[in-house]
């Protein structure tokens, strides 16, 4: 009887992993260019990301009916800090 029980927990848990679905995304670096102040110069970086370890500087994961049946639904979002520099001709051209 016991057997018994062990598959029917492992069927069980099974069927929930089909009907559990889970959504997961991440971006590994950012990086945003300003205007370049004369043609041909190069353009500046306003935006980029800081991590300098494997780690992703988004994560973002979606799951309905997650498999610890601790909530519903559940929302996650991590993310690693951004370092923003501000171009004075780059943002008086687009704002100006």
């Amino acid at each position: 009887m016991s057997r018994m029980l062990c598959l029917l927990h492992q069927a069980l848990l099974l069927l929930q992993c089909f009907l559990s679905p889970r959504v997961e995304a991440s971006i590994q670096s950012f990086e945003v260019s300003g205007k370049a102040p004369t043609p041909g110069a190069q353009r500046p970086v306003l935006v980029t990301s800081q991590h300098r370890t494997a780690s992703t500087l988004l994560d973002a994961k979606f799951e309905t009916n997650p498999l610890d049946g601790e909530c519903d639904t559940r929302v996650s979002l991590g993310a690693r800090p951004l370092e923003i520099i501000y171009d004075a001709v780059s943002l008086g051209d687009t704002f100006g």
